[in-house]
């Protein structure tokens, strides 16, 4: 990123005779460096004066599996579009739209939801994050050996969702 800052210009001009352009952009790992909880994550400054520099010639999309709200958030710029939960919901301008999720997958979702959810109190450091369309279990915190056995726990559960549905 420094070194586009610095040549940010150049590459505009370069840019400005393509026609319709679109960046489309993750917000974990690419736009925001790789943090230990996902709500501490950021935009650095110098990104943001990029996207904002950016969106004067080209459709910018952010695209992230962190909910709409919260991307939104993050991101805190204006005139962009967003989709959030992998693109299950998304606002372009101010028109916001989202995947129907049918009932029976709901309610597959709710029960894989409360597995995951009963191994919190197992695995100190364990996260879950319930983004209202999907949800996110996060286990970076957790130690080498934790996370062999964590990850055998979650693969029994994703084996049984998967034979019961």
């Amino acid at each position: 990123m420094k070194e586009l800052e610095k040549n940010i210009s150049e590459v505009l001009n370069r840019l400005k005779n393509a026609q319709g352009l679109v960046f489309m952009l993750d917000f974990d790992g690419t736009l925001s460096p790789i943090v230990l909880t996902p709500e501490i994550a950021y935009l650095p400054e110098a990104t943001k004066r990029i996207l904002s520099e950016l969106k004067k010639y080209f459709y910018v999309a952010i695209i992230s599996g962190r909910e709409l709200a919260d991307i939104k958030e993050k991101v805190g710029l204006k005139d962009l579009i967003f989709a959030g939960n992998h693109g299950l919901e998304w606002q372009i301008e101010k028109e916001k739209k989202a995947v129907k999720i049918p009932f029976a997958i709901k309610k597959s979702m709710a029960g894989a939801r409360k597995k995951f959810n009963n191994l919190l109190p197992k695995y100190s450091g364990l996260l879950l994050y319930d983004k209202r369309f999907s949800f996110t279990v996060h286990y970076r915190k957790l130690s080498q050996k934790q996370k062999r056995i964590f990850l055998k726990e979650a693969q029994k559960i994703i084996d049984s969702i998967k034979k019961t549905g």
